[in-house]
């Protein structure tokens, strides 16, 4: 049974989101989408289409077909920058 893409990317967002320790707040700020909608998408309630599939890449600084791979993992020491800040994911290794 094939996992619909829509779960994959959804499952690989929430790893990013805890792997950098964010907040649902932080994520809509910094990438300029709507709070409520990342918590609905974060939460299952919510489908993530391509447009903001590009986003999340972008904001997670990936490429948009790492958040559609069901063997996806963060990779560790990769950066991003919030608030002119660099965090850095220790936590997490890709295989």
């Amino acid at each position: 049974m094939q996992i619909p893409s829509h779960i994959i990317a959804q499952k690989n967002l929430i790893k990013l989101k805890e792997a950098y320790g964010l907040s649902y707040t932080t994520i809509s700020k910094q990438s300029g989408m709507d709070l409520g909608y990342i918590q609905r998408l974060f939460s299952g309630n919510r489908s993530l289409g391509f447009k903001n599939l590009d986003r999340f890449a972008r904001f997670f600084s990936i490429a948009s077909h790492e958040l559609l791979n069901p063997n996806f993992n963060v990779i560790c020491n990769k950066q991003i920058y919030i608030n002119g800040k660099d965090k850095t994911v220790h936590r997490l290794t890709k295989e």
